[in-house]
């Protein structure tokens, strides 16, 4: 009988220790990030202390974090996005921008989810062609069109009636 309750006993020590796993080692273990949550959610972990704790562990896994958070409708697209920015690299701004494009966001939505992150709206914006970031929501700059200069002798630039000055 003593044995059985030792056994009993290891066993629910062995199922509390795995269930009260910190996210670290989740990570490390290379859990799914359904199994990272819900590990998260069993500690009464809250979205930040989350979000916080992921990036501690790994910050290239903040982008499929966030993606799993806005999918499982864990928060608003806007409320995750803002917790992920705040706790994340700058070389994983975009990436998490980017997941909430792909769930909805517009680039107005970004601006105001980048302010209140407390992240520069640049680091957030899509790559332009000329390959600098454009704020999100911010007007394009107007396309400058190629405009001949007027021909000597036109009247075209107000420049003395088209004829040459004598010196």
């Amino acid at each position: 009988m003593k044995i059985l309750k030792s056994v009993m006993l290891a066993c629910t020590l062995l199922v509390s220790s795995y269930t009260f796993a910190n996210i670290a080692d989740d990570i490390n273990a290379n859990f799914s990030m359904e199994q990272v949550f819900s590990n998260a959610a069993a500690e009464g972990l809250s979205m930040t202390a989350i979000f916080e704790q992921i990036s501690a562990a790994d910050p290239t896994q903040l982008e499929a974090a966030t993606s799993y958070a806005i999918t499982n409708n864990l928060g608003s697209v806007s409320a995750i996005t803002t917790i992920a920015l705040q706790v994340a690299p700058q070389n994983q701004l975009l990436a998490i921008a980017n997941v909430a494009r792909e769930n909805g966001a517009s680039e107005g939505d970004l601006l105001t989810i980048s302010l209140a992150a407390g992240v520069s709206p640049t680091d957030v914006a899509q790559p332009t062609a000329a390959g600098g970031a454009q704020a999100p929501g911010a007007p394009a700059a107007p396309a400058t069109a190629n405009i001949p200069a007027p021909a000597f002798g036109s009247s075209g630039g107000s420049g003395g009636g088209g004829s040459a000055s004598p010196t």
